[in-house]
């Protein structure tokens, strides 16, 4: 059925039945459009539509989703896993602690399946990192002054959202200046651990270097840089509770044949997983962009002198690259586990925490400076850092009245957009595309 026959459809009653959607609405007491008492009855309305897909399923797709509020600063983030109740009872009834096997690789080895994608990681992020600027050549990027934010575009938007030094005598806007790379792409530095299965102390922090997490991921993950020498050991470890022991002082102890079983079977049930979480990955990654994005590179082009299409491609290439390496890191995370701090954003890449003091965050007094870590998520390693969307280009003003019909969406993906690329349908629902935004005379004409 075609468009019109659509709209012909939708005008009769008596064939509304016949449609091949239904569309219903609901009002999102949660939304994000709500900004006080004082707006009261403006919510956006959260729209769900039912599609029929091939097979006649209906397939459901989500509009106008808003984006999920940020923690506050005076409690801790939540958990991703709760820690199960009565730990310290069940401790006291299994008795003392045994010799127990571990898993890999908290055993000290690597994951074989998952090197080929802590490499494809590694080369995504390098491209990721080389490719920004050439985008930056073409649409600008404007930072503010006093603040953190990040506005994609040739003049920066009107929106009163400035949290720097003297606000409050801006009113909360921005000045804004000229966007830096860093500024689209974040990274967090982690400690660079030569055993990932040793603790960092307060007292050798100035010692160890720091690097990129991402890269830290990486290389714990398989890959080698002569930089930052990694121990790589080629028999496992035991322990007996937190304690590691090497296989040369396994013979002293009683070894828990029960327990070893039980983790060769999550061993094998894992080593599944991967495979499947691999071929998935390299069926998804496109042959023909890595030896592209080498192209790109090396001639140096100025993007200025290429056509519109030409940059298309190379925003494509670019937001391709970084879908592939966020992939990639989510499925290094479910193996190689990553520790964030529940009060600052510091990372550790690692199966416990160091103990370095260096938290400044919310009562760090009473945890004497220390972390609280947690598990991390996808965003804790890679922080999204969203930005508000700019339909048109040609009247990109952003007016602080009209803020609650603006959608938003990660820097990177608002600058490969903006530069020709393709929206993804993960992020079709934050950016509002179907909000028709009204003039400001209208808003107050309606009230």
């Amino acid at each position: 059925m075609d468009l019109r026959a659509q709209w012909s459809a939708l005008s009769s009653a008596a064939s509304y039945a016949k449609l091949p959607c239904s569309i219903t609405t609901k009002l999102s007491c949660a939304a994000a459009g709500r900004r006080g008492k004082s707006q009261r009855g403006t919510n956006l309305r959260k729209v769900t539509m039912e599609w029929a897909n091939a097979d006649g399923r209906p397939k459901r797709v989500t509009q106008n989703m808003d984006l999920p509020r940020p923690p506050p600063k005076n409690k801790k983030k939540p958990w991703i896993t709760p820690p199960k109740p009565g730990g310290f009872l069940r401790k006291l009834k299994r008795g003392p602690p045994k010799l127990r096997s571990l898993r890999t690789p908290d055993n000290g080895l690597l994951v074989p399946k998952l090197i080929p994608i802590a490499h494809q990681v590694f080369e995504a992020h390098k491209s990721v990192n080389r490719l920004i600027p050439k985008l930056m050549q073409v649409v600008p990027v404007k930072t503010c002054k006093y603040c953190t934010d990040t506005h994609v575009g040739p003049v920066g938007h009107e929106i009163a959202t400035c949290t720097g030094p003297d606000a409050s005598r801006r009113r909360a806007r921005h000045d804004w200046g000229r966007g830096r790379p860093s500024d689209v792409f974040s990274s967090l530095d982690a400690y660079h651990l030569y055993d990932r299965l040793k603790t960092i102390y307060h007292v050798e922090r100035k010692g160890i270097p720091r690097l990129p997490a991402l890269v830290e991921l990486c290389i714990q993950a398989g890959v080698e840089l002569p930089e930052y020498p990694v121990l790589r050991r080629t028999r496992p470890v035991k322990a007996i509770g937190k304690r590691i022991v090497e296989e040369t002082q396994a013979s002293l102890f009683d070894f828990d044949e029960d327990e070893l079983s039980e983790v060769e079977d999550e061993v094998s049930e894992d080593e599944d997983e991967d495979e499947d979480n691999q071929e998935e990955l390299l069926s998804s990654e496109r042959r023909d962009e890595p030896d592209a994005v080498r192209r790109i590179l090396e001639a140096n082009i100025d993007m200025t002198t290429l056509n519109p299409e030409e940059v298309a491609h190379v925003a494509q290439i670019t937001l391709n690259t970084w879908e592939t390496m966020r992939k990639g890191v989510k499925m290094l995370m479910v193996r190689y586990p990553v520790r964030v701090c529940g009060y600052c954003p510091e990372v550790h890449i690692g199966p416990r925490g160091h103990k370095v003091k260096l938290c400044g965050a919310f009562k760090h007094q009473w945890r004497a400076g220390q972390h609280g870590w947690q598990k991390a998520t996808l965003e804790d390693l890679i922080p999204p850092k969203y930005v508000w969307h700019v339909k048109n280009m040609e009247a990109p003003h952003l007016r602080n009245q009209l803020k609650r019909y603006y959608g938003q969406a990660p820097a990177v993906v608002e600058l490969c957009v903006q530069a020709g690329a393709a929206i993804p349908d993960e992020f079709k629902p934050m950016m509002r595309l179907d909000v028709v935004v009204p003039e400001v005379d209208e808003i107050y004409q309606a009230v």
